[in-house]
């Protein structure tokens, strides 16, 4: 059967169609972040501008903050100065959103150390403040997401470098996040079957509840989807139901190297209750990202259709803008690469899609259709790809 919609495409920034159209509009500019070889760092979109902390190959002694446009594709640097009070330089950090457009950003590595502290960043006055250095679990690439209904964050899993081998954890661990709090992080007992520990997967919270996705350990990747109940403290595995497709691949044996992490973060997101996936790529190749959808409700995966396949690189950071026209835009920015590739440091997939040649073909010759009727076909196959797969 042919598909309802064309597949999505790859971009390049400079190929959108907003780049490139006035003065403030640039992209390229020589030895600028984007062009910088950078991993292990975080994306957070907050009131519509992506702000992008730390990673790997940053310069200077304090951790790296810059912002991104995504309607003027502008990037900025706000990263403090070397003797400014802010976190040290750091990859695998984790950060959520937080009440009064404020960043959370915990834990880490650096080139020496398994961090563990705890800072407060304000996105209207650019300036950090230290809130603990006591979360349990010392090290990098947990996940963190923010309860707004108890106004808490919650973090899962993370590794640990134990001279040269990782440690790796299935704690979950909360912060009460108000102006007068001074307890810490504390420690959530579960009850019941807990996910295996791991590091490198997402959570997002919604309503009640936690979902997390995938990550690895020393010895495997995971492609699970689990939901934490934060009000009763229990996990639940959500089984991908008999006539779901298969999830993204994942490597079921991993070789663990000492001082080495095995990049394989993928990036999630999640629309309604579509949770989207951007991971490897089963065909024609796992050298490629792949992008799936996996519905809450029924438990099943889709392999959503893309074309010119972007080369794969785990350990990027990526978020999902929408822009003031309703298209809704995934970006991946940076990532580790093969030495000597060429890919461009920052691609862009538009989730809008539209109808097949075959469909414009079929409402075409619908001629008895009155005005109002054809209006309404057009409105639905002009939709988001997820409306109609």
């Amino acid at each position: 059967m042919a598909p309802y919609c064309r597949p999505l495409r790859w971009s390049e920034p400079a190929c959108l169609d907003r780049a490139g159209c006035g003065a403030r509009y640039w992209w390229t500019k020589p030895d600028s972040f984007q062009d910088r070889d950078v991993y292990g760092h975080s994306a957070t979109v907050v009131a519509g501008r992506v702000w992008v902390l730390g990673g790997k190959n940053q310069p200077g002694k304090r951790i790296a903050v810059h912002t991104f446009d995504p309607v003027a594709l502008v990037w900025s640097d706000h990263s403090p100065a070397d003797r400014s009070v802010a976190p040290t330089k750091r990859w695998g950090h984790s950060v959520c959103e937080a009440p009064g457009r404020m960043l959370l950003v915990v834990g880490g590595f650096d080139s020496k150390h398994n961090l563990r502290d705890t800072w407060a960043y304000s996105t209207e006055d650019g300036t950090f403040a230290e809130l603990c250095d006591d979360l349990q679990v010392f090290g990098a690439y947990h996940s963190l997401a923010f309860e707004q209904k108890s106004s808490r964050a919650v973090l899962f899993g993370g590794q640990c470098c134990v001279n040269g081998p990782y440690e790796y954890f299935q704690d979950v661990h909360t912060l009460q996040f108000e102006e007068d709090q001074e307890e810490g992080w504390n420690r959530i007992p579960i009850s019941g079957p807990k996910p295996s520990c791991r590091a490198q997967h997402g959570a997002i919270i919604r309503g009640g509840a936690m979902i997390m996705y995938g990550g690895a350990n020393n010895v495997q990747q995971f492609n699970d989807v689990w939901l934490l109940d934060l009000l009763h403290h229990a996990w639940t595995e959500i089984q991908p139901a008999r006539l779901s497709v298969l999830p993204p691949p994942v490597e079921t044996r991993i070789e663990e190297q000492h001082f080495r992490v095995k990049s394989c973060r993928s990036i999630i997101a999640l629309r309604g209750m579509q949770l989207l996936v951007l991971g490897r790529a089963r065909k024609p190749a796992t050298g490629r990202w792949g992008l799936y959808s996996f519905d809450l409700h029924s438990a099943c995966w889709k392999a959503l259709p893309t074309a010119q396949t972007a080369l794969w690189r785990g350990n990027a950071a990526g978020w999902v803008t929408k822009l003031p026209d309703g298209t809704e835009e995934l970006w991946v920015h940076g990532g580790h690469m093969e030495p000597g590739s060429r890919e461009a440091q920052q691609r862009v997939l538009s989730l809008n899609s539209e109808p097949s040649r075959l469909i414009h073909h079929t409402v075409r010759g619908i001629q008895a259709l009155p005005p109002e009727n054809l209006k309404l076909v057009f409105s639905y196959l002009s939709g988001h790809v997820l409306d109609l797969l």
